[in-house]
């Protein structure tokens, strides 16, 4: 399985988030199963960085939908808090990706998405 391009763009200072509903091959959702535990779910590991391998500028929360103990629907939801959006500047280029992590043993990681970021600049001042 390829990864899919997709850019965002993410208001400075707000609250982000976005869902994501992923389809297998016959347009049946994948069931997204946390791999460590329903206490300490973990589906997949999304970031930006500045470039390619620098420093980690933010990284996303991942939840379920559905709740961390049953399959999901195949949406998952990513989210940044405002506190986050505000340390991403304007005037630099980001880029992100999604890795899912199967619930196999050990896990095995999946690049599902990747892309740019832009970073939209707010007319109120937000501190």
């Amino acid at each position: 399985m390829s990864a899919a391009k997709h850019d965002l763009v993410i208001p400075r200072g707000e609250d982000y988030n976005f869902t994501l509903r992923i389809l297998d091959s016959l347009d049946d959702p994948v069931p997204f199963l946390a791999y460590v535990s329903p206490t300490n779910p973990v589906y997949g590991k999304a970031e930006i960085r500045e470039a390619d391998r620098k420093p980690l500028a933010v990284a996303f929360t991942i939840g379920s939908i559905a709740g961390a103990s049953t399959p999901t629907d195949g949406t998952l939801k990513f989210a940044l808090t405002d506190t986050q959006t505000l340390t991403l500047d304007v005037n630099k280029r980001y880029k992100w990706d999604f890795f899912w992590f199967d619930a196999g043993d050990p896990p095995l990681q999946h690049k599902l998405l990747y892309g740019d970021v832009a970073v939209a600049a707010n007319i109120t001042h937000l501190t």
